[in-house]
């Protein structure tokens, strides 16, 4: 289900931006015993990554840092279309995002953000988070990004 809304609100925020790209991922790993988070990254997203900065956070912060990434206006010359960030649509499909990330977040028995330094599997220049949430038997890794 998530997939599909970030599929969907990826779509919708790249159509008619102006020098806009927005990146949005999520992978499922199986959790495995006392390995380093960091590896759960670099498993989902490249041997090359390099995660700089790795640490405890909270369901708020999650919810606040994806909400307001989606919805960054840019400024003249780039950003998303104003159409998209006015319409029903685009805010139906963030609320229903917010909505099944709490699902993931009650659920996890903490949350991690992380960021990653070398190679990021997009180009973050206006926006970028990474989220990391270990759940009982598997780990969910939400990632995106924004770039010119």
């Amino acid at each position: 289900m998530i997939a599909s809304l970030l599929s969907s609100i990826a779509v919708q925020l790249n159509e008619g931006g102006l020098n806009y790209t927005v990146f949005l991922d999520a992978k499922v790993q199986p959790r495995g015993e006392a390995r380093d988070p960091r590896e759960y990254v670099r498993s989902a997203f490249g041997a090359g990554v390099v995660v700089d900065a790795i640490e405890t956070t909270t369901g708020a912060v999650v919810v606040e840092a994806v909400e307001s990434s989606l919805t960054f206006a840019g400024s003249q010359g780039m950003g998303p279309s104003q159409r998209t960030l006015d319409s029903k649509e685009f805010h139906l499909l963030v609320n229903q995002l917010t909505d099944e990330l709490r699902k993931v977040i009650d659920t996890a028995q903490y949350v991690l953000e992380f960021r990653i330094g070398e190679g990021h599997p997009a180009y973050p220049v206006f926006w970028d988070f990474g989220f990391l949430f270990m759940l009982p038997d598997q780990v969910f890794i939400l990632i995106g990004s924004s770039s010119d």
